[in-house]
């Protein structure tokens, strides 16, 4: 499940290529988070 929300989130990442520089550590803890939240 958390390998589908990594990806999910590389994706959108990738929807917004101007911001990722700045954003992609932000997406990544949103993954994670998520992930975290998912095996609750």
């Amino acid at each position: 499940m958390s390998m589908l929300v990594l990806i999910a989130a590389t994706l959108k990442a990738f929807t917004v290529l101007p911001y990722v520089q700045i954003d992609f550590v932000h997406y990544f803890r949103l993954a994670q988070c998520d992930a975290k939240c998912a095996e609750k």
